[in-house]
């Protein structure tokens, strides 16, 4: 059975300047499974795309340890098998 790759979104409390995202991407990046992430503190949310050992909940608490609060947005997604990376679709927000 072939890798996919999951993206969660989580909305961002108190990430309010490049510090502030700086400590949460630092955070993010130690869970493991996380392979990429995209944090906005324009958008107040963070994107990440991860593998199956990864949890929307240990991603929260990951945000939680950083110093901020995190919470889901929307549903656990597929985004595309691992092992096709160069099929994947584009980033953004696109849906």
């Amino acid at each position: 059975m072939k890798n996919t790759v999951e993206q969660t979104v989580l909305m961002l409390f108190g990430v309010s300047d490049e510090e502030a995202r700086g400590k949460v991407m630092r955070a993010l990046h130690r869970v493991a499974g996380v392979k990429e992430i995209e944090v906005s503190i324009y958008r107040a949310e963070a994107r990440i795309l991860h593998d199956g050992r990864c949890t929307p909940s240990a991603l929260e608490d990951a945000v939680r340890v950083s110093g901020f609060a995190a919470q889901r947005v929307g549903p656990r997604r597929i985004v595309w098998p691992d092992s096709a990376n160069e099929n994947r679709p584009p980033q953004g927000d696109t849906p």
